[in-house]
């Protein structure tokens, strides 16, 4: 049996989730560790790394094809070449436009509050939300198109967005928004249900 590779980062880490759903996707054991700030492996000091026997992948899209070539099966891709594209540039999409929005904009100023005192500036977070809904109409739209966002099963794509819209349903900030994307609450309770959503989506234990 191959030693389990060692993802570098926090749990509470959407991306980190993302690798560790991957993991438990394609049956590749895994274990957290958390580097020194002036010893990550990432050439800009980023999270997550993935460690696998001393071979370093990073950036989270390149580390979750990584392990699906890596468990021989595909599990984690479709094989069709427009399904591919589907995958691809939804993985895009989560990357550049929704992880943005939903965790740097959104998610991280209520967990890491810039607001005066260590209170959670509100005028910030007002101002994402349009933008907030904005992506959730165009995340519900895709999901009327293909069942999934790798597809017609589930894969990378998914596994990088799922983090962030279980955040998003945690907050307790957008519920709203989210009676109006009754697809896409579809496809959050059933991905829920996946056991690896089970074991990686739950409350996160932040850094005291």
């Amino acid at each position: 049996m191959q030693p389990p590779v060692i993802i570098y980062g926090p749990a509470f880490s959407s991306y980190v989730r993302s690798v560790m759903l991957c993991c438990e996707e394609a049956g590749i054991p895994y274990q957290l560790e958390f580097p020194d700030k002036n010893s990550r492996p990432h050439p800009l000091g980023k999270i997550p790394v993935l460690n696998d026997d001393g071979f370093m992948v990073f950036e989270s899209a390149a580390i979750c094809q990584y392990l699906d070539r890596r468990s021989g099966t595909s599990i984690l891709s479709p094989t069709g070449i427009r399904q591919l594209a589907w995958m691809d540039q939804w993985i895009s999409i989560a990357n550049c436009y929704f992880n943005p929005v939903f965790i740097r904009r959104f998610v991280l100023e209520l967990i890491f509050p810039k607001g005066e005192n260590g209170q959670v500036n509100e005028a910030n977070v007002s101002a994402v939300l349009p933008e907030i809904e904005h992506n959730l109409q165009i995340a519900n739209t895709a999901l009327q198109a293909q069942p999934y966002y790798s597809g017609q099963r589930p894969g990378i794509a998914d596994y990088l967005i799922m983090p962030m819209l279980d955040y998003l349903y945690r907050s307790g900030r957008v519920g709203t928004m989210l009676e109006n994307v009754t697809r896409l609450a579809e496809y959050y309770a059933e991905m829920k249900q996946r056991p690896s959503c089970e074991k990686v989506l739950v409350t996160p234990t932040m850094p005291g």
